[in-house]
């Protein structure tokens, strides 16, 4: 008999929305029965491979790559930027979500007989998500990617409330993210925070998630 075995896997890795992030949950500790609980969720280490230049589009494509490599897939910030720009070209503007996505979007071989389909999930400001999501992207180790002003930024880690009910319901508040900047020129100014209250969310531009299918074939076998 001759068999064929196909495993799938899939990694859905959270979607960061920016006024969902921090709007739903604003009345949380006001409500009857719930108790609040602190806490914080960071990435112990995360690297972001050097940008070859300081613009935004190119942060966001060295976050891009970096991000990917967690999982072994291997792209070239230079070609991610030449697909979604036309060209190695310097862009500062608010991100057009469409062509990011389009740029990574695709099935990428990691062996022979293993492949990673990758699809970006692209979400602009206003778009909704629940904190607890941020929180459950940042403890898996798989961050997303953050545009504020313009800028890409990858989101390592939050500081939250979670309010707990009587019942057992659950519900999250974020009070401040930590901003990884790829293109930094050193350490020190590398990691900036947003704050719930300090920052305005009008300059929060939306944000990139990925969603990961790896796909391993087994080669047939003979019983």
């Amino acid at each position: 008999m001759v068999r064929r075995r196909v495993v799938v896997w899939l990694f859905a890795i959270a979607i960061l929305a920016a006024s969902a992030t921090f709007a739903p949950l604003a009345q949380a500790g006001k409500k009857p029965g719930y108790y609040k609980k602190p806490g914080t969720a960071q990435l112990p280490e995360f690297t972001v491979v050097a940008p070859a230049d300081k613009c935004s589009n190119w942060g966001w494509a060295a976050a891009t790559e970096s991000i990917l490599a967690l999982d072994q897939v291997k792209v070239d910030q230079r070609v991610l930027v030449q697909k979604a720009f036309g060209g190695e070209l310097c862009d500062d503007n608010a991100p057009n979500f469409r062509r990011l996505g389009d740029a990574v979007n695709g099935e990428y071989i990691l062996s022979p007989k293993k492949k990673m389909r990758v699809m970006a999930r692209v979400f602009p400001a206003g778009a909704t998500i629940g904190a607890e999501d941020l929180i459950a992207a940042v403890r898996r180790g798989r961050p997303m990617i953050f545009f504020w002003k313009m800028h890409a930024y990858v989101a390592t880690g939050v500081a939250y409330d979670e309010y707990i009910g009587a019942n057992g319901a659950r519900l999250w508040e974020v009070r401040e993210l930590t901003l990884l900047d790829p293109t930094a020129a050193d350490p020190e100014h590398r990691i900036v925070t947003f704050q719930k209250g300090r920052d305005d969310m009008s300059e929060i531009n939306g944000a990139m998630d990925l969603v990961l299918i790896p796909m391993e074939e087994i080669d047939w076998v003979q019983n």
